[in-house]
């Protein structure tokens, strides 16, 4: 039996985070609070980042981006933008150990075999974790007798990052078996771009799902996931229809997107008009700062792109994005595996997609994409003769 590897524990201390969170969860999305099962969370997590810090000093070939970008996180932190309300730390906490995940799967599985086992774990757990949160948020019933109050978090978008995974790590039926949970899920979840994304997201793994099931057994599928859409619009339909209609009207003030475009305006019209922060951004905690100021009372962008430009500028921004575009050239061009390729046009176009309507930057379900994605290009399908991330 091999020895166990830092790997191994910090997958280990990742499922220890998220059955916490499923023991004890918080309701309000991701924050860390103040209670003393919270405090659980606040060791695991600050176990987790010194396990994973001293791949940041390795050399990396495909995310080297993550790497400058967890250092930018990490100096932002330590300077000025410390003394952030304690809802912006934790934003910096979660992006940090999501940009650090990157490098450090990379790193620990470049000359290493994963424990799929514990990968599996791992997967499952968040997945519950999520699951449970939505259920325990009771979303659809809110929407139901209070059409007016449906909250925004953001759980059932993590749901879409940890496909990719699940599709890896499970094979033929029970993929699919755990793909069209996710969908009920998020289906009752209102999540919208949630829905969107996952409908976004079928053709990438169509073939995957056609090959898993005879004709007949396809065709029970289709028809069953058929009914149950037509039952859930016909009965539902005020409450589908105030959901995604009031993406295209606008509210008293003129806004459109359930006033998304208020404040993404004044946030991008600040950005413009300050140049002298266009390289390096306003800091840890300005986002929320600013939406308090402009009379918001949002801690986030509720779009990924903003809230990554607003917060470390146009340096942060091409950090952090480009290891996704580039995700999807890799799988466009074929450079890995043909059975693998679609994962990463999962991966990456669904994170793209998500991120134009919801706060993902620092949502710990990346992680999962940084695993599956350093997986499939640790893999020896992969012909890392031909390019690299880095140079290409």
């Amino acid at each position: 039996m091999r020895a166990i590897r830092k790997l191994d524990i910090v997958l280990i201390l990742l499922i220890l985070i998220n059955v916490v969170n499923i023991l004890f969860p918080k309701g309000q999305g991701f924050e860390l609070q103040y209670r003393w099962q919270d405090k659980i969370s606040y060791v695991l997590y600050a176990a987790t980042i010194c396990l994973m810090l001293p791949s940041l000093l390795s050399s990396i070939n495909y995310f080297k981006c993550m790497k400058y970008m967890a250092c930018m996180i990490g100096l932002y932190a330590l300077v000025a933008n410390a003394t952030a309300v304690n809802y912006n730390q934790n934003v910096a906490i979660r992006t940090f150990m999501v940009a650090c995940s990157f490098v450090f799967f990379e790193n620990e599985l470049k000359n290493n075999t994963a424990n799929i086992l514990f990968c599996r774990l791992y997967a499952l757990s968040l997945f519950v974790q999520y699951s449970h949160l939505i259920i325990l948020e009771n979303r659809f019933a809110t929407a139901l007798y209070e059409e007016h109050t449906v909250g925004g978090q953001n759980l059932a978008n993590s749901l879409i990052f940890i496909l990719p995974l699940i599709f890896y790590l499970f094979r033929n039926r029970l993929s699919i078996l755990i793909y069209l949970t996710g969908f009920v899920v998020v289906t009752l979840s209102l999540r919208r771009t949630a829905i969107i994304t996952y409908f976004l997201c079928l053709p990438f793994i169509y073939k995957r799902i056609s090959l898993s099931f005879s004709k007949k057994q396809a065709l029970f599928v289709i028809v069953t996931l058929c009914l149950m859409v037509y039952y859930i619009i016909d009965r539902y339909w005020s409450v589908i229809e105030m959901r995604f209609l009031n993406l295209y009207e606008a509210n008293n003030e003129g806004e459109y997107g359930s006033g998304r475009s208020g404040w993404l305006f004044l946030l991008l019209k600040n950005f413009f008009d300050s140049p002298e922060h266009w390289l390096q951004g306003f800091g840890i905690g300005a986002v929320s700062q600013s939406m308090t100021n402009f009379g918001y009372p949002y801690g986030h962008a509720h779009n990924g792109y903003v809230e990554i430009l607003y917060t470390y500028g146009i340096i942060g921004f091409f950090l952090w994005f480009y290891p996704f575009y580039k995700l999807i050239i890799y799988a466009k061009k074929k450079r890995v595996n043909a059975e693998f390729s679609p994962l990463l046009y999962l991966s990456s176009f669904s994170f793209l997609v998500v991120s134009t309507m919801s706060g993902t930057t620092f949502l710990p379900g990346l992680m999962a994409i940084a695993l599956c994605v350093n997986m499939i290009l640790s893999k020896k399908e992969y012909n890392t003769s031909k390019i690299s991330l880095s140079k290409s």
